[in-house]
């Protein structure tokens, strides 16, 4: 982690082969502003601003809006930064979801486009993103809907360098989400609405386990689902997959790409992977793997929430 948001810069643009005016030139500022950053007299908090400076230094923007969040200390005035994070991070690791019982694709894929008709219907018949983070005011319908028998939380934190975690605590389902991420979720980036996703993922589908306080399960963006396998375990026994299941066909319901893929019929448009991460607001990646799962329901023209 760095230091302050002008040591982050320096060192990017340093990696970058930039020099101060150069940097200023890509971004459309003045070298002086670039100078004053790097002394740590500007901190820029317009997210477009971060956003051309992220693309200029090739570095990930929700690392710099997370390290201008970390400079203005938005956490608990009571304990550290560094001790939030050592303590939260052992608190996690110690009991991460390493197994699950088996899950079919299908099965989790019928959950989560249920989900998503019952939430947003319109949304869904229509083939546009799934506002994920809407869900924050509709806590209770969603308990509701995923049969959880107990209250869910949502909860965002500036002080973590987990992406996302889920909890059961004093009664209660957690989910806490990284506020960098949750901001750009709200954003529309696709990779940040996939972990709000992935995070829901794991209360609707494990949430058995975590009532039972067995385990605690979080996603981070080191390990991937395979990786976090017991030996010899077959993947669709990892929670990790499992949640990214539910999380792809969650923000792409079969009914929505459907409709998609007639929308680019009717206006003589090419049907691409591409396109289906433009239109749903997420990752090619993510796109990818969920065309390549809906392709036979997409052919056969069954579409419809799977039975």
């Amino acid at each position: 982690m760095y230091e302050s948001f002008r040591q982050l810069v320096k060192e990017a643009r340093t990696r970058a082969g930039l020099n101060q005016e150069e940097l200023a030139g890509l971004v459309g500022k003045t070298k002086a502003w670039i100078v004053d950053i790097e002394r740590g007299k500007v901190k820029p908090t317009e997210i477009s601003v971060l956003q051309e400076l992220a693309r200029a230094l090739k570095v990930d923007v929700s690392q710099l809006i997370g390290q201008v969040l970390r400079d203005r200390n938005m956490f608990r005035d009571d304990f550290s930064v560094e001790d939030w994070e050592i303590a939260g991070e052992n608190r996690l690791r110690e009991q991460e979801i390493r197994d699950a019982e088996p899950m079919t694709y299908k099965a989790i894929e019928e959950r989560a486009e249920a989900l998503a008709s019952q939430l947003f219907p319109t949304v869904v018949a229509d083939g546009l993103p799934l506002p994920v983070t809407r869900i924050l005011g509709r806590l209770d319908e969603f308990r509701d809907l995923a049969k959880l028998g107990a209250p869910l939380a949502i909860e965002t934190n500036s002080a973590t360098d987990l992406e996302g975690s889920t909890t059961f605590e004093d009664g209660r389902f957690v989910v806490r989400i990284r506020s960098t991420v949750w901001a750009m979720a709200m954003l529309g980036d696709g990779r940040s609405r996939f972990t709000v996703a992935h995070e829901l993922g794991h209360v609707v589908l494990h949430g058995a386990e975590l009532k039972a306080g067995r385990f605690q399960a979080f996603r981070d963006s080191v390990c991937t689902a395979s990786q976090k396998l017991m030996p010899n375990q077959p993947i669709y026994r990892s929670p990790e997959w499992q949640s990214n299941s539910f999380a792809g066909a969650m923000l792409m319901p079969g009914a929505a790409v459907q409709r998609y893929l007639s929308r680019c019929q009717e206006l003589d448009e090419v049907f691409s992977v591409k396109g289906l991460a433009e239109n749903f607001n997420v990752s090619s990646q993510a796109a990818a793997i969920r065309l390549q799962k809906l392709l036979p329901r997409l052919v056969a023209g069954t579409t419809g929430q799977p039975r």
